[in-house]
């Protein structure tokens, strides 16, 4: 009974972690998405986030 137990345990437990993985890693993805965009978008205009940061 406990070997059931535990193993039902752990695979809730590797679910709710990939799917933490899979949220954070969503997350980093839409934020790298958005500074991409956001530093294409200075280039097409004159590259003003390159003359800030240098």
């Amino acid at each position: 009974m406990f070997d059931v137990r535990s193993a039902k345990f752990a695979k809730l437990f590797r679910n709710k972690f990939l799917g933490f993985r899979l949220f954070i890693f969503r997350l980093e993805v839409s934020i790298f998405l958005t500074y991409l965009t956001g530093k294409l978008n200075d280039l097409s205009h004159g590259g003003f986030s390159l003359r800030k940061l240098t």
